[in-house]
């Protein structure tokens, strides 16, 4: 009951839309086709800067000490590459996403030539 009432409801709105932009002189676009069966997306809410979670996951702060231990011995931050290698992760992007979320909680920042270094001032946890 309630997925046909949400079909209604939109199939409503496109008609406006088309109606309103009609009146505009515009070219109205024909939406996609509705399925009632198929899932609709449900947007989610902004998060703002400020609001972002500043706790460090337990994976996170063993990339950080892999970052650590690999700076020590080699004189550089390792590459996306060596982090995903050395965790076993398939994918290198898997990698990025823990270096930047570590960069976005103040841990690790860019240097100079765009390269990573471990950040100058300690986080407060």
């Amino acid at each position: 009951m309630a997925v046909e009432v949400d079909f209604e409801i939109r199939a409503m709105c496109q008609d406006a839309n088309r109606i309103a932009a009609r009146l505009r002189g515009e070219k109205y676009a024909k939406p996609r086709a509705i399925n009632p069966m198929k899932r609709q997306r449900v947007a989610k809410p902004a998060v703002k800067p400020q609001e972002r979670k500043r706790e460090v996951t337990e994976v996170q702060l063993e990339v950080l000490a892999f970052m650590r231990d690999f700076l020590g011995r080699n004189d550089l931050i390792p590459p996306y590459w060596k982090i995903a290698e050395h965790f076993g992760w398939r994918s290198i992007d898997t990698a990025r996403d823990r270096v930047v979320a570590l960069a976005q909680k103040g841990y690790i920042e860019r240097n100079e030539i765009g390269g990573w270094r471990l950040a100058r001032k300690e986080v407060e946890a």
